[in-house]
């Protein structure tokens, strides 16, 4: 009698939540959190199959170990425009855009002959 419950505590009484069902805001996998630009995301641009981060410490490593440092500030800064990026390094360093996974068109047109 009273205000019980057969299926439940009773009014005021503290119960604890299951073990099985995750904290709020833990959300329900258990993989741990990538530092910024770690690692390949699905919407990440690919070049020649890589990731523009791959190519940028694989051309450093071989070219300009100084820079590798600054690898993750240049992906920053050029965030959404990885192939300018790409290009800008292609035409510094005088070399072949292939290199670096790129095609040898200029997307933008800009620069190219009329026709």
């Amino acid at each position: 009698t009273g205000f019980t419950s057969a299926s439940g505590p009773s009014f005021g009484q503290v119960t604890s939540p299951a073990a099985s069902t995750p904290s709020f805001g833990t959300g329900a996998t258990s993989s741990t959190p990538q530092p910024f630009a770690a690692g390949s995301t699905s919407n990440e641009a690919k070049f020649g199959g890589k990731t523009a981060r791959e190519i940028l410490v694989q051309f450093y490593q071989q070219h300009k170990p100084a820079q590798l440092a600054k690898v993750d500030s240049l992906l920053a800064k050029y965030a959404g425009r990885e192939e300018q990026m790409l290009r800008n390094i292609a035409k510094k360093y005088n070399i072949d855009p292939l290199n670096l996974g790129l095609t040898a068109s200029n997307p933008s047109g800009f620069g190219s002959a009329l026709t």
